[in-house]
């Protein structure tokens, strides 16, 4: 709150930008000494709102569910990736810094959900791996990978061997992997059996 004696400074330095950013920094500055628990509580409520699912202002309900089915599940999964992830803290340390600063910013002063979007990459990038490590069995188990990978290979011989005539040169310099089409899973099967060859 400014007094009759604050406002009447205030119209004193009016000109002058610089001197008036100093008495509100002042100001502020008292504030917090004067009333430290409040300065930390209504920090926490800015961080709250700018790390909120729904957006801090709000809009239609569409467009609040939209945001809130968007970015919370990113916020949620990308959580979960970071603890999944706690033990190369040091090379992720950079990471942390920017969340830091950023809270810290927030509690200071202010912040809107669409200021913390450039967080959400990280998290998006956290929360991919517990995708498919947790979410997608089908990228945890190493035969299946390799499955994938043969079930590719033989679908590029399988083109290669319809190419137009006259395209003589192999793709693979080193010649075509072997595939036997009886150790993909049942579901691979279905694909008939390509003759591969050697280049």
């Amino acid at each position: 709150m400014l007094t009759p004696s604050d406002r009447q400074k205030l119209d004193s330095i009016e000109n002058n930008e610089a001197e008036t950013s100093r008495f509100f920094f002042r100001k502020g500055l008292q504030d917090v000494e004067a009333h430290p628990r409040q300065f930390i509580i209504d920090g926490l409520r800015k961080n709250l709102a700018a790390f909120n699912w729904l957006p801090s202002h709000r809009r239609s309900l569409l467009i609040d569910l939209a945001n809130f089915f968007s970015f919370g599940p990113v916020m949620l999964f990308g959580l979960w990736g970071m603890f999944r992830h706690r033990a190369h803290w040091r090379e992720d340390c950079l990471i942390y810094l920017f969340f830091l600063t950023f809270m810290l910013i927030t509690g200071i002063f202010w912040a809107h959900t669409s200021h913390r979007v450039y967080l959400d990459v990280y998290w998006i990038a956290f929360g991919s791996e517990v995708f498919a490590e947790k979410l997608f069995p089908l990228f945890r188990d190493p035969r299946r990978k390799r499955s994938i990978a043969q079930l590719a290979s033989a679908r590029v011989a399988h083109l290669w061997m319809l190419r137009p005539k006259g395209v003589r040169e192999a793709p693979y310099k080193h010649g075509w992997p072997s595939v036997d089409p009886a150790e993909l899973p049942p579901f691979h099967q279905e694909m008939p059996p390509v003759a591969l060859f050697r280049a």
